[in-house]
C-alpha cells in the first residue's frame, strides 16, 4: 500500500527498488511519486529522471516515449539539459529503426547539447553500440557514393549484369562442367 507511505519512505524504497532493479515495484513506486507534487516541489525526487527510469523499463516503446517526452518536458520546466532524454530517445529509435526520427535527434543533439559534459562520449557509445560508426569513429557501412552501382561481390568484381547473382566459379569459363554448387537430393 505505497500510498499509506510516508514521502520520506516512498522515496527510500524507491531509490533501493531502482538500485536492485525490481521492475515490478520500480514501477509502482514510481507511479506513486508522480501522484504527489510535494516531492517534486520539496526537491526529494528528480522527477524528470523518475520518468526516464519509467521509460526504461516500459516494454512498450510508444509508452517508452510517451515516459521521455514527460521526462523532457519536466526538464525543461526546471530549466536543465534535456541531453539525457534525447540521448535515451535516440537509443530507442535507432533500437526501433526509425531512422527519419533518429536523424532529427542526432542532428538535435549535435546542435544543442554536444559542449555538456558527457554528452559527446554518450553520443560516441550509442552509435558505437548500433554499429553505426566503428571504435575509430569512422561509419562502419559505405555511403552510397563509396559503394557504388551494382552488387558487391569477393573479390570487389560487381556482377555484370543487372540482377544476376554471383556464384563461386561463376566468374570462370565454361568448361562443361556440372554446377560447383551442392543441392540435396530426394
Amino acid at each position: 500500500e505505497v500510498e499509506k507511505l510516508s514521502d520520506e519512505h516512498l522515496v527510500d524504497l524507491y531509490r533501493r527498488a531502482d538500485h536492485f532493479r525490481h521492475v515490478a515495484a520500480v514501477r509502482k513506486l514510481a507511479h506513486e511519486i508522480l501522484r504527489r507534487p510535494s516531492l517534486e516541489k520539496d526537491k526529494k525526487v528528480d522527477v524528470a529522471e523518475v520518468y526516464g527510469v519509467l521509460a526504461q523499463i516500459e516494454p512498450d516503446a510508444v509508452r517508452a516515449l510517451e515516459f521521455l517526452d514527460k521526462a523532457r518536458q519536466t526538464a525543461e520546466a526546471a530549466k536543465t539539459s534535456t541531453a539525457p532524454w534525447d540521448l535515451a530517445e535516440l537509443t530507442l529509435r535507432i533500437g526501433r529503426g526509425d531512422v527519419a526520427e533518429a536523424d532529427r535527434l542526432l542532428q538535435h543533439i549535435r546542435e544543442q547539447h554536444m559542449r555538456e559534459p558527457g554528452v559527446a562520449q554518450a553520443l560516441f557509445q550509442i552509435l558505437t553500440d548500433a554499429g553505426i560508426i566503428g571504435p575509430d569513429g569512422k561509419p562502419t557501412m559505405p555511403t552510397a557514393r563509396e559503394a557504388g552501382p551494382g552488387i558487391v561481390v569477393p573479390g570487389g568484381a560487381a556482377a555484370s549484369e543487372p540482377g544476376k547473382i554471383w556464384t563461386p566459379g561463376s566468374d570462370q569459363p565454361s568448361s562443361g562442367k556440372k554446377s560447383a554448387l551442392w543441392t540435396p537430393v530426394d
